[in-house]
């Protein structure tokens, strides 16, 4: 760029805070490989031989014959007008036209051009206000999207001759005098109303007399204008190439975007499952591919409400793609997506406000990791929310400032992944074969439904995914594999230990220095190892903060590099029930799944290496733990997360946490003053007494005034953590802590759920609760009687999506104030019911503790034989009624096999048993052919959960059940006892055929098995007796379990067995292993079990051995069973 363009370029982009008009020709396009207006031929002709009618007008207008475009017309431009006007008058011809140069655009428009670049990005700065597009072409739209990822805001790009992202419109052809819209007159009126602007003319010829006269001229006579060009010669213009001076004007907005505290969310670059699947930190590119959480439209719904929101969620539970999916769905709204830089937390937050003016458009705010935010912080991000810009919060920990605050379901989310990835199951298996070996479809291999089953009991997204992918092997494989790089392992080991400290904000190559000295190693050493670490994608650096790929893969190597003392666990035997005696013949043995080529291996180091490296990592921990600079969440985080008792016994044996340290550490916590940064010091209390219970309390005894402070003084932010740190102290000192609780303000209590409102609900309620319980009966009278029910009843008039929020709230009232509790239910019955009918069996589970505890509806292994008061149970008819029928029984109908139907037969029994009519209408809407299809996917061995549908349709529609069970006896090849239950007859049949029938009584479900042998008996005897002997085994074991409330229902099975298979009692119990009878001490201890051993102790002293010995011991113990003789 020569000294003149320069100059004249600086001079111009000094001027654009005055802003600008720009008006765009083709100049503008031709180095992005776009056509001149005489490179038109080509399609022109096309375009003309795909409408015969056009071009024989054409002919017929030049006076020559039809023929084939090329020849009518060749290159001679004096038939080009008529050309054009043949074209523009022939619909056929114009969409041909229109539509290839549609597709011409589609690949060029997606390729990088500068200078469209940077006219986008003086669009976005704000510098040009209205851009008036007299091209086809979306190479500026493209730009836009590609470097801010939302569309160009409305009102400002107007394309009057016709837009290529539209071929179906008629556009303005060539031969046409141009034309002005409506829109633009009106956009450009306005404009000159406010004050003066700039005018720039790029790439544009001014050969279209409209534009010229109507818009050009007119801004000439006041405005200064400048033309870019090669050509261009005004006093000015700028006689250079757009894609070269364009640039030059946009470096200072540049220069801004590069500083700014925020940089624009693109969501170009689409990647598959392959990073979930391999536990990366997921981002943009990955929203398509992951499947979307029911979070997603909850966010997206908030913010458009409430403008500003908290994510909270476990580490790995996928709270950040969950709040990108969100946020490129509010694309769709005209939103353009701002993250915060990880490295602005160092400029703090006056200067990221500031850098917020280079984003002047619609825009929605992401800040993600932001649990090492103070609540202040937040609460002062959220302030500036408005419906032109979101705030979005995303925090591992109960973060929150007066916002609605949403936490990721793990339930839901694994259940949502499992059934996805069933789904997708051929397209990921080369995927996870290539992250674990030993998953495959061949002769050895742990096939993929295997291990996804095992996946789908996961605790959270990123540890199903590491479950599903054999992540255990890749962490050692990893770290084995840098051993051999200069030990560059260590430095993953001290880049994940320091990446915890600091709460996940990650940290820098200068802060690693510490660490590496730790290890006798510098700074050399750090910058060689970082360069591997990134290479094999084992370390991020982003804004020149590193991490590991994830906050969960640097506990599974810190887990690693401690090498936790493994426990061999060997499981009982499996009990095996064979078929019935009279059984005609034996199944076809069945092909035995296929074993996995090892029981999962774990690499075993030399004992040297092994301690060499638990050194290494405590040594580590000791320096993270004496740092000033590390928080106090930070040092919470270290001490009480991820930690198995053999990785604490590993950090103990190596004086990590020895007296002193954990004293130093609580009297820094208890040096923090009442308020916010209360909760973080409370945090690290209780994980402290959770690793010295004895120093702690000793040191808390002494200063009891302070924590008696943070309880006067607990506040929304901080009242999940103060909440939990009275619940350790209860359970360790309960007159300690009830002395601590003694003073304080019942009201100030009362008022926290109230003030804290439903974006806190889940830190005060669970503070009221913990508190509360701690300060026993007294506490919790003082409470009842200081709550405002107008303020619960204000709070309850706008409930939140989230079921799992009100349940909180309700199960935390129901033991301080049930009428209150109840009175605030009925009020949210119809917004409940709605929510819960959304999803059935996910929100049941969410609203457990209102409908089993508040109601009285708890399954009877919870709540005995008491039965709901008639407020509670009025309520429950009025909540059943409200739900939808034809949702619930359409989800009845569609059983699915993953956990969030673990617990729904239980709120399937509280609606039956709270409104049987209602219960009776749900049935009789259930689609038997849909169930039918459901149940022939779980074939030939069913599941209970498809079985226990079935059921349900069984209760009142007990012929079709039956039918549809029996439509496909052929196939089975198991006998589930729901099976025999609704089917005995065909049960028979099954058992007859070779079929065994496990009657659960190893499981002790003794009455059960009790009721189905009398089912069985009242059709075939002999089977009945032949079934009890063959469960045999069962029974055994069901006798030797040491339950913790065992033989419930045992004297049931025990008559019923004396009826139908009388040797069976006195065979099995004579064979008893020894110590089975001493072992029923514990059973006779519990006065409503006493009844149901007591006559299997006699029947055991008559028999011979060591069992009559046994039981005659218990007699002389027991003096109850002497006077039962």
């Amino acid at each position: 760029m020569n000294t003149d363009v320069a100059n004249r370029t600086a001079e111009l982009r000094n001027r654009l805070g005055l802003g600008v008009v720009a008006v765009v020709g083709a100049g503008l396009s031709l180095s992005a490989r776009y056509p001149t207006s005489a490179g038109l031929t080509a399609l022109l002709w096309d375009a003309l031989d795909a409408a015969p009618t056009a071009r024989q007008a054409l002919a017929a207008e030049l006076g020559k014959p039809d023929a084939p475009a090329k020849q009518l017309m060749g290159d001679d431009f004096t038939f080009w007008d008529a050309a054009w006007r043949a074209v523009g008058s022939f619909e056929p011809a114009w969409q041909r036209f229109q539509q290839e140069m549609a597709n011409l655009d589609r690949p060029r428009s997606a390729q990088p051009s500068a200078a469209h670049e940077a006219l986008a990005a003086l669009i976005h700065a704000g510098a040009i206000e209205c851009v008036v597009s007299l091209n086809w072409d979306t190479a500026l739209e493209s730009a836009y999207r590609r470097q801010y990822g939302a569309d160009i805001p409305a009102g400002i790009l107007f394309k009057p001759h016709g837009d290529a992202a539209r071929p179906e419109q008629p556009w303005m052809l060539p031969h046409l005098p141009g034309t002005l819209t409506p829109a633009i007159e009106d956009r450009i009126r306005r404009l000159v109303a406010d004050h003066p602007r700039t005018l720039l003319i790029v790439g544009y010829s001014e050969r279209d007399r409209v534009v010229v006269d109507q818009l050009i001229a007119p801004l000439d006579q006041g405005w200064r204008v400048c033309r870019i060009g090669p050509e261009a010669r005004g006093t000015d213009d700028i006689a250079g190439p757009a894609d070269s001076v364009l640039p030059a004007l946009a470096s200072g907005v540049r220069q801004q975007e590069t500083a700014s505290a925020w940089y624009s969310v693109p969501f170009t670059g689409k990647r598959d499952m392959g990073a979930a699947l391999a536990g990366e930190r997921l981002g943009p590119a990955d929203v398509d591919a992951c499947p979307r959480l029911m979070e997603v439209d909850l966010l997206v719904d908030a913010l458009r409400r409430c403008h500003s929101v908290v994510l909270n969620g476990d580490s790995g539970c996928g709270k950040s793609i969950t709040a990108y999916q969100a946020l490129r769905d509010l694309l769709q709204d005209g939103y353009e997506v701002l993250r915060l830089r990880d490295d602005a937390r160092r400029r703090g937050v006056g200067q990221w406000m500031a850098d917020l003016a280079h984003y002047p458009h619609r825009k929605a705010l992401l800040i993600d990791d932001a649990q090492d935010l103070s609540p202040d912080l937040i609460r002062e991000l959220a302030e500036t929310a408005t419906q032109d810009q979101l705030v979005l919060i995303v925090a591992v920990d109960h973060v929150g400032g007066a916002v609605t605050t949403y936490r990721i379901s793990d339930l839901a989310a694994v259940g949502t992944l499992a059934r996805a990835m069933r789904e997708r199951a051929h397209d990921i298996l080369p995927q996870v074969r290539a992250l674990d070996d030993f998953v495959g479809d061949q002769m050895g291999d742990e096939p993929l439904l295997d291990r996804l089953a095992e996946a789908a009991r996961a605790d959270s997204a990123w540890q199903f995914f590491y479950t599903l992918t054999g992540g255990w092997r890749r962490t050692e494989r990893d770290a084995l594999d840098l051993r051999g790089h200069d030990r560059a392992d260590l430095l993953l080991l001290a880049l994940a230990v320091a990446q915890v400290a600091s709460v996940d904000a990650g940290v820098t190559a200068d802060d690693l220095e510490p660490y590496a000295h730790a290890l006798g190693r510098d700074r050399r050493w750090i910058d060689r190892s970082l360069g591997l670490l990134q290479d094999k994608h084992l370390a991020t650096r982003n804004d020149n903060v590193l991490r590991c790929a994830h906050l969960r893969t640097a506990w599974a190597l810190i887990t690693w590099m401690l090498h936790p003392p493994r426990h061999q666990y060997t499981p009982p035997p499996p009990v095996g029930i064979p078929p019935i005696e009279s059984a005609a013949a034996p199944p076809p043995a069945s092909q035995p799944p296929a074993a996995r080529r090892t029981p999962r291996p774990r690499t075993v180091l030399p004992h040297e290496q092994t301690e060499a490296d638990r050194e290494a990592a405590a040594a580590l921990f000791r320096l993270a733990l004496d740092s000033p600079n590390t928080p106090l969440r930070g040092a919470a985080w270290l001490i009480g997360r991820n930690h198995s008792p053999e990785t604490w016994w590993v950090l103990r044996r190596h004086d990590t946490l020895t007296r002193a340290r954990i004293c130093t550490l609580a009297e820094r916590a208890l040096a923090t003053p009442a308020g916010t940064e209360a909760g973080m010091a409370a945090q690290l209390l209780e994980h402290l007494m959770s690793s010295g219970k004895d120093d702690c309390i000793d040191l808390i005894r002494e200063h009891h005034a302070q924590i008696a402070e943070w309880v006067h003084h607990v506040t929304p932010e901080n009242g999940w953590a103060i909440g939990t740190l009275i619940n350790a102290l209860s359970n360790d000192d309960q007159l300690l802590t009830q002395q601590l609780l003694a003073d304080v303000d019942p009201h100030a209590l009362a008022r926290l759920i109230p003030e804290g409102g439903w974006p806190h609900i889940y830190s005060t309620a669970h503070a009221l609760d913990r508190i509360t319980q701690g300060g026993g009966m007294p506490l919790i009278e003082k409470i009842r009687s200081a709550y405002d029910p107008s303020a619960f009843h204000a709070l309850a008039a706008t409930p939140p999506a989230d079921v799992a929020a009100i349940d909180q709230l309700l199960r935390t009232l129901t033991y301080t104030n049930r009428d209150l509790t109840l009175a605030l239910f009925e009020q949210l019955i119809p917004h409940l019911a709605a929510q819960v009918s959304r999803d059935f069996p996910l929100e049941a589970q969410n609203l457990f503790g209102t409908w089993a505890f508040l109601l009285g509806f708890a399954p009877r292994f919870l709540r005995g034989r008491r039965a709901p008061e008639p407020t509670a149970r009025r309520l429950a008819r009025q909540f059943v009624r409200a739900l939808d029928p034809d949702h619930f029984a359409d989800t009845l109908a569609r059983p699915r096999t993953d956990n969030t139907w673990h617990n729904f037969h239980y709120f399937i029994a509280f609606a039956w048993e709270a409104d049987p009519a209602t219960a009776k209408a749900i049935v009789s809407r259930i689609d038997t052919d849909v169930l039918a299809a459901h149940y022939e996917q779980s074939l030939p061995a069913p599941s209970p959960n498809h079985l226990f549908a079935v059921e349900v349709l069984y209760e009142h529609r007990p012929s079709e059940a039956r039918d549809l069970l029996e439509r496909y006896e052929a196939q089975y090849t198991a006998i589930h006892p729901f099976l025999a239950h609704m089917t005995p007859e065909m049960t028979i049949r099954l058992l007859r055929r070779g079929l065994p029938l496990d009657l659960g009584l190893h499981q002790q479900h003794w009455a059960s098995a009790a009721e189905l042998l009398d089912s069985i008996a009242a059709h075939d005897a002999q089977v009945a007796a032949e079934l009890a002997a063959a469960n045999r085994p069962g029974f055994t074991a069901g006798l030797a379990t040491q339950a913790t409330d065992p033989f419930e229902g045992l004297a049931r099975w025990v008559q019923a067995c004396d009826r139908h298979a009388p040797a069976v009692v006195d065979e099995v119990t004579s064979q008893l292993p020894a110590g089975t009878v001493t072992a029923w001490a514990a059973a006779l201890r519990k006065r409503n079990r006493r009844h149901e051993i007591t006559p299997l102790v006699h029947r055991a002293a008559r028999c011979d051995g060591p069992v009559a010995a046994e039981a005659q011991e218990l007699i002389h113990r027991f003096p109850s069973l002497q006077r039962q003789i």
